[in-house]
């Protein structure tokens, strides 16, 4: 909300309209799913489209978006657990993305591929590292993945369902940002 009003103060009403549009889109989309363990990639595609879209529209394109799913995968089959993504992407651009400043152009990506008989999906930014996160609280969103993976797996019978953070460095040692690997148990529809 207070997006759309600062984009009210600024004079920019076109801008605000779409994004009311958007975050109505997405916030009937979250209560839609927000009942079930298990949703379609199709359904997660659609949330991860809007929420960046809005973030997009927020910041004024500050960051670049590329979503990649792997040619093998029936996106409308295939079931992942709802809204797995969205806090890790939320952190990726509020803390890894958005501090860049003018350092370099900020990129985010989303690859879904099928490894072995495991979904993978993992979330990559080239952002200042968690290293370089000004707050020492452990993230609260990390953890409620975290959580629910560990809630999945106890409900399948499963030790599969992780998520494994791993921080990037250039030949300097510096922090070129993290990618957020999710590897989920194969189940389709």
């Amino acid at each position: 909300m207070a997006a759309i009003q600062n984009l009210i103060y600024q004079n920019e009403p076109e801008i605000a309209g779409q994004y009311i549009a958007k975050f109505n889109s997405l916030m009937r989309d979250v209560l839609n799913i927000s009942d079930k363990t298990f949703i379609s990639l199709t359904e997660e595609i659609e949330i991860i489209k809007l929420n960046i879209e809005l973030e997009q529209l927020r910041f004024k394109q500050v960051f670049d978006f590329k979503l990649i799913v792997g040619d093998t995968i029936n996106i409308e089959e295939l079931l992942i657990p709802s809204l797995i993504t969205q806090p890790i992407i939320e952190n990726a651009i509020w803390h890894g993305l958005l501090p860049l400043k003018e350092s370099r152009t900020p990129h985010l990506s989303v690859h879904i591929f099928i490894e072995h008989e495991f979904v993978i999906i993992e979330i990559t930014d080239n952002g200042v590292g968690r290293g370089n996160y000004k707050e020492n609280s452990k993230s609260k969103g990390t953890k409620l993945v975290y959580d629910k993976l560990q809630s999945i797996n106890k409900l399948t019978n499963s030790i599969n369902n992780t998520m494994t953070i791993i921080d990037l460095f250039d030949s300097a040692n510096e922090a070129t940002g993290t990618t957020v690997r999710i590897q989920l148990d194969y189940k389709t529809d």
